[in-house]
């Protein structure tokens, strides 16, 4: 949310007719912390200032179905700082993705205490840039789907998906149908 091409970048995705989710950025256990960014969630920030971060990256974004974690495992194992995150997507009434970068993650028992609608990602589509390791990573997601009832496949834009990502969804998506998956947004798919 916090990007120089993120006033752009919205417009773009409103004029497609597509949801727009913030990618929030947060401390990792492992990660450097320019990753991240200035802008990110921290363990050492107050509450109060974890709130005022996220009210913020709404603010950039007000038509912003929810929110998920970019890197995050640092904030994603540590109830405190989690739950004043939440407390500001309850108040959005918004969705919460949990991109799952830790086994150790809080997400859904601190999204189910405070009430806020929570999907837990199941499978990373990308961080290649084999478009057959993605439309590999697809296959995988669709047979949780048909499993299930439903999955969450997260991808990125940029150098770690992207153009490769989008291709291999491009290339896959008659396969897909004909075995009854339905491709949907996250709102969609997020339950009351």
């Amino acid at each position: 949310p916090f990007s120089a091409c993120t006033k752009e970048d919205a417009e773009a995705v409103r004029q497609a007719g597509k949801e727009i989710f913030i990618h929030m950025p947060m401390e990792s256990l492992t990660g450097k912390k320019e990753w991240v960014g200035e802008k990110g969630i921290f363990r050492s920030m107050n509450d109060a200032e974890i709130q005022e971060r996220t009210r913020e990256a709404f603010s950039i974004l007000p038509d912003a179905v929810g929110l998920n974690n970019h890197m995050g495992s640092a904030i994603m194992e540590d109830q405190r700082s989690l739950s004043a995150v939440l407390d500001i997507i309850k108040e959005k009434n918004g969705i919460f993705v949990d991109s799952m970068t830790t086994p150790k993650s809080m997400g859904k028992a601190v999204a189910q205490e405070k009430g806020v609608c929570f999907l837990g990602r199941d499978v990373f589509l990308d961080s290649t840039d084999s478009v057959e390791q993605v439309k590999k990573n697809l296959r995988q997601a669709a047979q949780v789907a048909l499993e299930k009832g439903e999955a969450v496949a997260i991808g990125h834009v940029g150098p770690e998906g992207g153009k490769i990502t989008a291709e291999a969804i491009r290339q896959l998506i008659p396969e897909l149908e004909a075995t009854g998956v339905v491709f949907v947004s996250v709102g969609q798919l997020a339950k009351p």
